[in-house]
Parts: C-alpha cells; sequence; structure tokens
C-alpha cells in the first residue's frame, strides 16, 4: 500500500518560520500564517520539512489520505501557496491577484507585498 512521504508531525511551526532566512520571504510567511490561521479557524500543523498546513481534508486520490485544507511553503525561488481547488475555475479572482505564477491547485508569489491579500483571502474563503 502506498504511503504518503509528507506527513503532519509536531515540528513547532513558529520556530519554523523564524529560521527564514529572507527578511521580507519571513514576514510574507508570517503573515500568510495568520491569514490561513483565520480563514481556516484552524492552528499551523508542520507538514514534512518545510510545509505548514491547516485543517485536514480527505483528498479523493486512489488512496484517500488526508491533507491539509490549504497551506504553504517558503521556497527556494518563491512562496508556495497550497489550495485543493482547480484554480482553472477562478481566472477572474487571480486575474486581480497581482504577480503571481500558478499550477494547477497552487500559487506562486515572491512575497505577499506583490498582491492583493483581500484577493487571496476570498480565493482561499471559497475554498475552506
Amino acid at each position: 500500500m502506498y504511503e504518503l512521504k509528507t506527513k503532519p508531525n509536531r515540528t513547532d511551526v513558529q520556530e519554523f518560520l523564524n529560521s527564514i532566512i529572507d527578511l521580507e520571504r519571513r514576514r510574507s510567511c508570517i503573515t500568510l500564517c495568520e491569514i490561513m490561521r483565520q480563514i481556516t479557524k484552524s492552528e499551523p500543523v508542520m507538514w514534512g520539512n518545510s510545509i505548514v498546513g491547516f485543517g485536514l481534508h480527505l483528498n479523493k486520490n486512489r488512496n484517500q489520505n488526508n491533507w491539509f485544507k490549504t497551506g504553504f511553503s517558503p521556497r527556494k525561488n518563491n512562496i508556495t501557496i497550497y489550495t485543493m481547488k482547480n484554480l482553472e475555475n477562478h481566472t477572474e479572482l487571480l486575474s486581480k491577484l497581482g504577480d503571481h505564477k500558478r499550477g494547477k491547485a497552487c500559487i506562486y508569489v515572491k512575497s505577499l507585498k506583490d498582491i492583493d491579500t483581500k484577493i487571496l483571502r476570498k480565493l482561499l474563503l471559497n475554498e475552506t
């Protein structure tokens, strides 16, 4: 049976956020953490070594694994914001978001100062 490599763990989220070297990225992630906490009404949990996740969602893939409802990860080149939705269905909101790139269910930003966080909240609220 397949087992997920990325799982929730007991790593301290605040300690992880404080360890982000780039000051602007750290500030963005701390703000993003608070936005997601407010929207999901869930406390952040570390998933693997570098993903901060909020809430639980049954991922209805072939193995039906639990996954977080929303989350983010400060990657080398950008901050990855994970959603549980097909972003192709939200092009109108995304067109107002600001400077970003996207995948099927992820939004990639350099910094929160590059996007409209009110629009981001709408996108995230729409999914929880």
